[in-house]
This record gives structure tokens, sequence and C-alpha cells, in this order.
């Protein structure tokens, strides 16, 4: 998966261009000695100096006495900073992951970000701090490959971004809801079609369930909920929709998907059957501003029709992230910025209600 050029990389590392001198290493290592944060800017500030000067990017983490270090670049250069490291008394017990040729780089605009904070490996699969640090022309990258229908490029960009720390809830929060975005954005600036765009989703599609079924294990259904996850009626885009399934299995949800098509069908389901919850999702590519009223009827019709009246209903979609307030306004108890938020507001939407219901 490709990113953008980095200062004085050369033409052939652009973005979709394969260049097979481009290397990637990573390593784990302990501290000799424990590090202050006086240490560790010094480290990091000779570590930019001397990748700069040989073309490798990266990132390096350090928690509890422990470095992780991802390099990439030029061969040479790559050889010539690892020896380096091997060398440096602040190493030891130095641990080789991975060193393998690749197609593109993944930091090409970082000559070295560090990461720390005490938050164990786990800092860059804390979804804010990755949020914050994902190159975002990886999004362009993916999003082309996604045209193409280029699924096994796009695996290796999913894969890649796993062994920088990322979790599966992260890579569909960080790449796939933006590829979806910029896909939208791509098809107002008139740079792709609606069949392009269409073609593009079900590569995402396909993408994630594969990343899901590789990496995302699926807990029995542990938790006494029952959730819901259905399309707006006459939705046509289920990306959203498969994501954000896929993290309420794995949070250990008895979890239905359902496609009404229509706010009598999607009445009918919640009327027949009990659910703590229902997720409705809107489209992950466009904004649906002129579909709010409808989706009020929707909602409308489902509070009328549920077996349970104390129902929570969130919705998602790109509407929503661009414009949160619009879920009170279209009756929804909740909505979210990212899918990471998704369970954890539906869970603290029951709770509330719960509260409620036991101080009447």
């Amino acid at each position: 998966m490709a990113i953008q050029t980095p200062r004085g990389a050369k033409a052939s590392e652009r973005v979709g261009v394969y260049h097979p001198t481009i290397a990637n290493l990573t390593y784990q290592s302990l501290a000799s000695e424990p590090q202050s944060p006086s240490q560790l800017a010094a480290i990091l500030a000779k570590a930019k100096v001397r990748n700069r000067a040989v073309g490798v990017t990266g990132m390096l983490l350090f928690n509890e006495g422990r470095f992780f270090q991802w390099l990439e670049g030029p061969q040479e250069g790559v050889a010539d900073v690892w020896a380096s490291i091997q060398t440096d008394p602040r190493h030891q017990q130095i641990e080789l992951l991975s060193h393998e040729q690749a197609q593109y780089r993944m930091f090409s605009d970082w000559d070295m970000r560090f990461v720390s904070q005490d938050t164990a490996f786990k800092g860059i699969s804390d979804l804010r701090t990755a949020r914050r640090a994902l190159p975002t022309t990886l999004i362009d990258a993916a999003a082309k490959l996604a045209i193409d229908q280029n699924i096994d490029e796009l695996m290796v960009g999913f894969e890649d971004a796993l062994r920088m720390g990322y979790d599966v809830a992260a890579v569909y929060a960080d790449l796939v809801e933006p590829v979806a975005r910029r896909l939208g954005d791509w098809w107002l600036e008139e740079l792709c079609s609606s069949a392009e765009i269409t073609i593009a989703l079900c590569s995402l599609q396909t993408a994630a369930r594969q990343l899901a079924q590789r990496h995302l294990p699926v807990a029995p259904a542990s938790k006494p909920h029952q959730v819901l996850v259905a399309p707006q009626p006459s939705e046509h885009h289920m990306l959203g929709l498969t994501l954000v399934s896929d993290l309420y299995r794995q949070s250990g949800w008895f979890v239905d998907v359902a496609f009404p098509c229509s706010d009598d069908e999607m009445g009918a389901l919640v009327h027949d059957r009990w659910f703590d919850a229902l997720t409705l999702t809107v489209s992950d590519v466009f904004t649906r501003f002129e579909g709010m009223d409808a989706l009020a009827g929707t909602i409308r019709k489902v509070r009328s029709c549920s077996l349970n009246t104390d129902l929570v209903i969130v919705v998602g979609g790109r509407t929503f992230r661009e414009k949160p307030e619009l879920a009170a306004v279209v009756g929804a108890d909740s909505t979210y910025m990212h899918l990471a938020e998704a369970i954890e507001n539906v869970e603290l939407c029951l709770k509330t209600k719960r509260s409620n219901a036991t101080v009447n």
C-alpha cells in the first residue's frame, strides 16, 4: 500500500510504484539502563539526523524498558542503521523480528516518529493514538487499490498495519472508513464514477472480511445483549454495516443482521423479537442530509412497534460523523464518530436507560 514520496525520495518510490530496493526491518530490544525523558529525546534527535542522511523513515516505540522500531528505506540505508543499532551500548537482547523487501513506505513523511507514554505496545494500537499517527496519504493509495480490485495488495497493507501495532478495529476505523469517505470525495470531484465506487466498496468489504477471519476472534456470545444491525431502508452502501457487525460479535454480543426494504419491514423485525439495541447505518461514502426526514420516520416507526419500549437506537455513517447533532434530530439515542466508539456508546446508553428505569 503506497504513500507519499518523502523529501529526497526517488520518483520510483512514489505512490503506486513498486521499487524493489525498498526494505523494511523491525526489531525489539531491551534498554541497557533506565531511560529518562531527556535521554529518549536525545535518542530520537540522533536517529532523525542519522536516518535523514541515508533516506530511512520509520517509527520508534519505547515502553517499560523495551524498544520496538520500524525502519524502511533503501537497502543500504536500512543496513547502515541496523548495523549502528547492533553496536549501540544502549541496546541489549536485540531481536530481529522481520527484514523484508517492501513495495511502498508506510512512514514516508516521518524521518522518525517516537511513541511512548508508558502505554506498552498498546500505545500504537490505542485508537486515538493510532488515528493521529496514520499517514493520511495511505488512504489515497488504499482507495486506488480498491478501485483496481487489488484485494491482495489491500491485504498486504492491512497486514502491515497490524505489524505496526494496529488492531482490526483500528484498521477498520483508520483505514477502511476513511477510504470510503475518500471515494465519496473523489466522486464529487469527478475523479471516479459511481461504478468505480461500487467496485471499490466490494473490494474493501472483501478485504475487511478476510482480515476479520484471520485476526478478529469472535468471542462466544457472553453478554446478555441482543442487537439488530440494519441499513436505513433504501440504503445501498453496506460497508459500515459489515464492519460494525464484526465488532459487536467480537465484543460478545448476540448479533442479527437484516436488510429491510421498508419501514414496515423494519417495524416488523423489532415487533416480533426482543432487541436491546438497534444500530442503523447510512452511507460511509456520502453524506445523506437529504435523507434525514426519512430516517426520522424510520425511527418513529421502530419505536412505535418495538417489543422493547426502551430500545436503544444508535445511528452511524458519514452524515453523523460530520454532524453528530443530527442523531438527536432523527430521534436516535446516540451516534459514533468512529467504529471503535460504537459498542461503547451503545452500552453506555443501555446503562443509562436501566439506571433511569430503576430510579423511576
